[in-house]
């Protein structure tokens, strides 16, 4: 059966629909074939851009999209990126972008496999915090740390929101696992770059960045460690 990019992208959107409705375990069906049709897109000869073809006027973007929802089964009090990524098709500024549609497969590939996978390590977190899970938690470390490589990696899908969430999210599951220390880690890694970021006035999401000051300041509790990390 050929697979194209399109039906690989269409199950990773539809999934975030289901993570913003708290139905975490269709979201994690959805996002595992995502991730599964574009790793097996990509083990094609070429990637064969005829799979990958789209209209010359449209661009491929990356968007965060800002799930504002909350689920009552929830008792965490700390901020957890739950923005799902999504591929959108259309010609309106977003916020991360590949105009190149002479060379789509190349690029658009590891982005829908960067985003379902992103997305996939979030659907976990949000189940192993409804159910208390250590499995689900692990799991999701795993997705997120995946995600985080293969965006290092592919510098043409680069986004600082999505590193800047992963560490913060990562943070947030050591929390969870009653491991401070390893939190405190991934917080001052996160401190680091968002200091960096800012040096550079890039823009960003207020309620992002908000929310990961707040766990920094209640869980970074020593000034001169944040010191130390940013001039690192």
């Amino acid at each position: 059966m050929a697979f194209t990019c399109y039906e690989a992208t269409t199950l990773n959107n539809q999934g975030a629909s289901f993570l913003m409705n708290n139905n975490y375990e269709e979201a994690i069906l959805l996002f595992q074939s995502s991730a599964s049709m574009t790793k097996a897109l990509m083990e094609q000869p070429q990637h064969q851009d005829s799979n990958c073809s789209m209209n010359d006027n449209n661009a491929m973007r990356m968007k965060f999209i800002d799930l504002d929802f909350s689920d009552p089964s929830s008792t965490e009090d700390s901020f957890i990126c739950k923005s799902a990524i999504i591929i959108s098709y259309d010609n309106q500024v977003e916020e991360h972008s590949i105009p190149d549609a002479s060379n789509a497969s190349h690029h658009l590939l590891p982005m829908i496999a960067i985003s379902a996978i992103y997305n996939l390590a979030i659907a976990h977190h949000l189940y192993g915090i409804r159910h208390l899970s250590t499995d689900f938690f692990l799991q999701a470390l795993h997705y997120y740390e995946i995600s985080y490589n293969m965006q290092l990696q592919q510098p043409t899908c680069s986004n600082p929101t999505h590193v800047l969430s992963v560490l913060n999210n990562v943070a947030m599951i050591h929390r969870s696992m009653n491991d401070p220390q390893q939190a405190k880690t991934f917080l001052e890694r996160l401190y680091h770059i968002m200091s960096l970021l800012d040096q550079r006035g890039e823009k960003h999401s207020e309620r992002r960045w908000e929310g990961f000051w707040s766990n920094i300041l209640c869980l970074v509790v020593d000034p001169s460690s944040l010191a130390a990390a940013a001039a690192a």
